[in-house]
């Protein structure tokens, strides 16, 4: 079951990925499956927030604030990222209702 990233509380990376920025772009490494993922500017924007921990809110504050966009699009986007990112395990999801 996909985790609902509009009413999570926090949003953090795990600890069982490695990352670096290369130029403007991010690659993650997942450690235990040992898959590689490769960010453009926007997911590395993204990504940023994620590993200090935020909300989908924030996040998509953060890309509007940085890019001429629908806001539609950009939370769109942002889920779709999100939800490919929780299910390679790179991503934590902490529900509102979670203390």
């Amino acid at each position: 079951m996909r985790p609902d990233f509009r009413k999570a509380a926090l949003i953090t990376s795990t600890e069982d990925q490695v990352s670096c920025n290369l130029e403007g772009q991010s690659l993650l490494l997942q450690v235990s499956s040992g898959n590689y993922f490769g960010l453009n500017q926007v997911g590395s924007l993204v990504w940023e927030s994620v590993q200090k921990g935020t909300t989908f809110d924030q996040i998509v504050a953060d890309v509007l604030q940085a890019y001429d966009a629908e806001r539609k699009r950009v939370e769109d986007d942002v889920e779709e990222l999100l939800s490919t990112l929780e299910s390679e395990g790179l991503i934590r999801v902490t529900d509102a209702g979670v203390s």
